[in-house]
């Protein structure tokens, strides 16, 4: 009952990228101008089925098809994106050649084509070779505590078909230079299934050695209730975290909650956490930041988030600052009280990153007498 009832939860917020991938269609379908009378019926299934396979995925109980649908939509959704945009940046071509009173031949439409496809291309490299990179963000703050303490904290993995070899030993090499005394995860460990892990066995080894490096607990995200939770459970402890579901553990002079996702029907509601109040300094760990200013009334002068990527890539990480009425990522401060939203460790998807990247935040908290 409560899997059905994400599935719904996801598909309603899926609706509308999906529409607006439609529209995105129109243009392009205009653009292309495939000619005879199958042109639609080819074209449109096509599009539609490739823009909404990550809805199907959340729909369909067939695993393998679910598995399959969300790595074609996946696959496909930048794509789909910078077609479009390749699409706009042809029409300001022809609109800059016909301002400078240049006769628009059949050629020049041709070629003003060719150049906003070849211009997206790289632009879409460009941000492939970004996402390789793990950037350390370095950030200290004071709180009551009786010596410094030292934090790594990371978000979004999103460990899938997607994830490169090379992807966490370039974090796990990140999270030893900072020497931390714990490590904290703000979900999204998994894309999907855990079955669409590549080397399992070898991931499962680099996590290893990750929680090595020191103790590491997790909140779980809304993709890590997409797999089937003995299974997901029973992995993550196997490399040593511990996964902190509405639940505290003491680390040092501090407390850490890491609280179930906004999605997950079983998460409690504020009212019944007030019982942390008295305990402080208090570090609330929750995937989405949509909640930061409940978690800062129950006394958390820290929340740490994940879930936005940041908009993850040009143009998502300017429409997510318009759009989304929560912090989209950074530091935000309000009456002494902090969050932190990271744009993740990993990525969604293909590797990409244009105006955003891979990061950790190494976070000292020293005494506020210091």
């Amino acid at each position: 009952m409560r899997s059905t009832l994400s599935a719904v939860k996801r598909i309603l917020l899926e609706t509308p990228m999906f529409l607006a991938f439609v529209l995105m269609g129109l243009p392009f379908y205009t653009w292309i101008r495939l000619s005879g009378r199958w042109t639609g019926l080819i074209f449109w299934p096509f599009w539609l089925i490739t823009t909404g396979a990550l809805m199907i995925s959340y729909m369909t109980p067939w695993k393998k098809v679910r598995a399959a649908m969300h790595l074609w939509g996946e696959a496909c959704f930048w794509v789909c994106i910078y077609i479009s945009i390749a699409f706009y940046i042809r029409l300001f071509i022809l609109a800059a050649a016909g301002l400078f009173g240049a006769n628009i031949t059949p050629q020049i439409r041709l070629y003003s084509g060719w150049t906003a496809i070849f211009a997206c291309a790289l632009f879409y490299l460009a941000g492939v070779l970004n996402a390789m990179r793990v950037k350390t963000v370095h950030f200290m703050l004071k709180a009551p505590v009786m010596k410094k303490i030292r934090i790594v904290f990371l978000s979004d993995l999103h460990l899938g078909a997607f994830t490169t070899d090379n992807m966490l030993p370039h974090i796990l090499r990140a999270v030893k230079k900072e020497s931390p005394d714990a490590v904290l995860i703000g979900g999204d460990i998994f894309d999907m299934e855990i079955s669409e892990l590549r080397d399992r066995e070898k991931k499962k080894a680099q996590l290893s050695e990750l929680c090595a490096a020191a103790k590491t607990f997790v909140c779980l995200g809304n993709h890590d209730m997409l797999t089937a939770e003995p299974e997901r459970d029973e992995w993550i402890k196997d490399f040593g975290i511990t996964v902190l579901k509405d639940e505290a553990v003491k680390l040092s002079d501090v407390t850490v909650f890491g609280r179930r996702d906004v999605h997950d029907g079983e998460r409690k509601p504020t009212e019944g956490l007030k019982h942390l109040r008295s305990e402080a300094p208090l570090i609330i760990l929750d995937h989405n930041p949509r909640d930061y200013r409940e978690n800062f009334s129950l006394g958390a002068f820290l929340t740490l988030s994940g879930h936005t990527h940041g908009g993850q890539t040009f143009p998502g990480n300017i429409a997510q600052k318009i759009f989304m009425k929560t912090p989209v990522y950074g530091h935000l401060t309000e009456g002494g009280k902090h969050l932190i939203v990271t744009s993740g460790a990993g990525f969604w998807g293909p590797p990409l990153r244009i105006g955003t990247n891979n990061e950790i935040w190494s976070i000292d908290i020293i005494p506020a007498d210091n």
